[in-house]
C-alpha cells in the first residue's frame, strides 16, 4: 500500500467513501483501494455509508461515539452516553441516542443499540476530539424528561444525586424553553427533595410552582403501581420519593 495512502488513513480511523475518494481524486481508484482493503481485512463496512480502520487484532479503532457523529454532520449524542461524558453516574449503556434531524432505522453496531432521536438541532452543544454531545444543563433535563424510557427510578436517582449543583437562572431558562408542565412538577420536586441540586433553590422553587398547570400528573410509571399524591406539586409520586418528601423540615 502506498505510504500516502497509509498516512491518510492514519489520521481518518473513520471515514465516507466521498472523503478517500474526494483525497483520491478519482472514483475508480477509491473503489479498488477499499475493495482491496476489505478484503485484507483492514477496514470494515459500517451502516450510515461509513468505513472504520481496524487495528492489528481486527477492532475497530474508532469508537461508537466516533461512529454515532459519523451519521451526518450534524448528528450528536445525548441521553445516557451523554450523561457519561459529563461524569453523571450511569451504568446501562447497551443503547446510544442520536439527535438527528432526519431520522434513521435503528441498527446495532459493536453491541450497542443506536437509536435516533428526531429533533431540531440543540442551540447547545459541546464538541471535542470530533465527537458532539449535548451540554450538562440539557443532558440533565433529558434525564429528567425521558428518566421512564432509559433507567429504572433507583438508577435515575444515583445518576441524578451524582450531578453537580445547576445555574438556577439558567436552569430557569432552559425549562422556559421546554415548556412542558410535567417537566416543571418533576424539577420542583427533586429541588425541593435535594435530588436536584441547584445555586438559588428558593428562586427555582418560586419559578417552579408558578408554572405545574393545572392538571394532576404522574411522577414515573413506577407512581403508578405505588404511589401517593403529592398536592403541592400536584403529582402522583413514588412512595419511596414521599416518603423523602414528608421528611423535609
Amino acid at each position: 500500500m502506498e505510504q500516502h495512502l497509509i498516512d491518510w488513513l492514519t489520521k481518518h480511523p473513520l471515514f465516507k467513501s466521498q472523503d478517500l475518494k474526494a483525497y483520491l481524486k478519482s472514483e475508480r481508484i477509491t473503489y479498488m483501494q477499499l475493495k482491496r482493503l476489505l478484503k485484507e481485512a483492514k477496514i470494515q463496512k459500517l451502516p450510515f455509508n461509513l468505513y472504520g480502520i481496524l487495528n492489528h487484532d481486527g477492532k475497530l479503532i474508532a469508537s461508537v461515539e466516533d461512529i454515532a457523529c459519523g451519521v451526518n454532520d450534524d448528528a450528536y449524542i445525548i441521553g445516557l452516553y451523554a450523561c457519561r461524558f459529563h461524569g453523571i453516574t450511569v451504568c446501562d449503556l447497551d443503547t446510544l441516542m442520536i439527535g438527528v434531524e432526519k431520522a434513521f432505522k435503528s441498527v446495532e453496531i459493536e453491541g450497542v443499540l443506536f437509536k435516533p432521536k428526531q429533533e431540531q438541532k440543540r442551540a447547545r452543544l459541546i464538541e471535542t476530539k470530533g465527537r458532539r454531545y449535548t451540554d450538562y444543563l440539557d443532558t440533565t433535563l433529558d434525564l429528567i424528561e425521558y428518566m421512564d424510557k432509559w433507567l429504572s427510578l433507583d438508577t435515575f436517582l444515583t445518576a441524578l444525586l451524582s450531578a453537580r449543583a445547576l445555574k438556577a437562572e439558567d436552569l430557569i431558562t432552559r425549562l422556559a424553553e421546554r415548556n412542558k408542565h410535567i417537566l416543571y412538577q418533576k424539577c420542583g420536586f427533586l429541588i425541593e427533595i435535594g435530588h436536584l441540586k441547584v445555586t438559588n433553590q428558593p428562586l427555582c422553587l418560586n419559578t417552579c410552582l408558578k408554572q405545574i398547570g393545572e392538571s394532576s400528573r404522574f411522577f414515573s410509571k413506577q407512581a403508578k403501581d405505588s404511589g401517593s399524591y403529592v398536592k403541592k406539586w400536584q403529582m402522583i409520586v413514588p412512595e419511596t420519593l414521599v416518603n423523602q418528601y414528608n421528611k423535609i423540615d
